[in-house]
């Protein structure tokens, strides 16, 4: 008898031991599938142009808590000014205003406007544009 009560002793522990190993892999599965998702502010992430300009594209990139609005001025030199992330748009000082960078997904452009009025349309420039 104790040996019939061993053998049900070990099936059932071998039967919770694959359960757990199930349970581990699936769980392991889930977050694999899942993955890092993007920081906020991602999508803003790349170089832009103002209607046709490819000539002096603007570029938006990561900058410690906030990001870097990089382009070429007239003069030939970089003018970077710095955004914050807020709102799930980014603030950018401008003089003594401020500029709302606002991403559409749905067209892939950036919307700039200043106090509530547009003012400029950015477009997604391609890679061997």
């Amino acid at each position: 008898m104790a040996g019939i009560l061993h053998s049900r002793n070990d099936k059932v522990e071998d039967m919770v031991r694959k359960l757990i190993l199930v349970v581990a892999i699936g769980a392991a599965a889930v977050l694999a599938a899942c993955g890092k998702s993007a920081a906020p502010g991602e999508e803003y992430v790349g170089q832009w142009t103002e209607g046709n300009n490819t000539n002096r594209p603007i570029t938006i990139a990561r900058a410690g808590d906030g990001f870097d609005v990089t382009q070429t001025g007239m003069d030939g030199q970089p003018q970077v000014l710095h955004g914050k992330y807020q709102d799930g748009e980014i603030k950018v000082a401008v003089k003594s205003s401020s500029m709302d960078l606002a991403y559409d997904k749905q067209q892939d452009v950036i919307k700039g406007s200043i106090g509530g009025f547009q003012v400029s349309t950015l477009k997604r420039l391609k890679q061997g544009s």
